[in-house]
């Protein structure tokens, strides 16, 4: 995997676990198992690692907050949680984006990226292209943007 961005299996892989519900991530999971006899997260964690592989398991675990709630207080947490991890500090703490972006529901992260926007000055995807680069630039941007 080169630092320039996902080649095309990793785009597919992106695209795919990034927009997807838990039941949908659960039926490819099972699709996929009887299929080819084996464990998508295996064979993930065979094709990749770091914290690229750590955040594709998270979203094959297909664990993402589904309801439309939004908790104020942890919102504003969550934003400074991120800007903290990023913009603020020299390096990044990638786990705490995975923590908020791989976990919370979408209306949740909208709240979290209005707070984020006050706080650092920056949209949440300009941070991300700052702080990221290759696959994990791309699988964060793409659980950023994507209409979950």
């Amino acid at each position: 995997m080169s630092s320039q961005g996902a080649g095309t299996e990793e785009a597919c892989l992106i695209d795919i676990l990034a927009s997807r519900s838990n039941a949908e991530i659960k039926t490819i999971n099972a699709f996929y198992k009887k299929e080819y006899g084996k464990d998508l997260e295996d064979d993930v964690c065979g094709d990749t690692s770091g914290m690229f592989q750590r955040v594709l398991v998270s979203l094959l675990t297909a664990g993402r907050d589904e309801s439309d709630k939004v908790d104020e207080a942890q919102a504003v947490q969550d934003a400074k949680e991120i800007y903290e991890a990023g913009e603020a500090r020299w390096g990044t703490d990638e786990v705490k984006f995975l923590t908020v972006l791989c976990v919370r529901n979408r209306n949740h992260l909208l709240r979290v990226f209005e707070e984020y926007q006050k706080i650092s000055g920056r949209d949440i995807e300009d941070s991300i292209k700052r702080e990221m680069s290759g696959c994990l630039e791309d699988v964060f941007l793409a659980i950023g943007l994507s209409p979950l």
